[in-house]
């Protein structure tokens, strides 16, 4: 398929076909199952721009076309731990392109990579462990601006320096 420039729905009712139009004035037509299968089987939208014979960005329009919601399947993955800079690269968009989508849908986004969800529990096992926000940082091998959210989300106490080497040897967290 040659660069793809036009792509549409000309049968909303039955909404079985979509149609292309390529570069060359010749028109293309693809099923939307084949597009939803293909979309699953493909690693990012780059792998699928390369199968359709498209770029990435008529990839996006034929997928919201085709009704696929390929943000929300970007968005887990961005919620996963990659940051919108890497995610954005590998699916074949600027990192602002992809943030402007996530907001579009109603996602939360924020610079570089997503907050950290760590359960009460392990906060706290590693805050009496270590007791300073710097330690605990290193203990969680997190930005020190992220552990001390981290402690103010979770109101965690001070521990007593009595009982915290214990408990680290016991935890096999070094001390501070």
């Amino acid at each position: 398929m040659d660069m793809v420039k036009v792509a549409f729905s000309a049968d909303p009712q039955r909404q079985n076909w979509l149609y292309v139009k390529a570069a060359t004035g010749s028109w293309h037509s693809c099923s939307r199952r084949r597009i939803r299968v293909a979309f699953n089987r493909a690693e990012n939208l780059k792998q699928l721009a390369e199968w359709l014979g498209v770029s990435p960005m008529m990839v996006r329009r034929i997928l919201t076309i085709a009704g696929i919601d390929f943000v929300r399947r970007l968005y887990s993955i961005y919620m996963s731990g990659n940051s919108c800079e890497h995610l954005a690269a590998q699916n074949g968009m600027k990192p602002a392109t992809l943030s402007k989508l996530f907001k579009n849908k109603g996602f939360s986004v924020k610079r570089g990579r997503p907050y950290v969800q760590l359960p009460r529990e392990q906060a706290d096992q590693a805050w009496r462990c270590t007791g300073t926000v710097n330690s605990f940082a290193r203990a969680l091998n997190l930005h020190w601006k992220t552990a001390k959210n981290i402690h103010q989300e979770h109101a965690l106490p001070k521990p007593s320096l009595k009982y915290r080497r214990f408990e680290c040897y016991a935890l096999e967290v070094r001390p501070p």
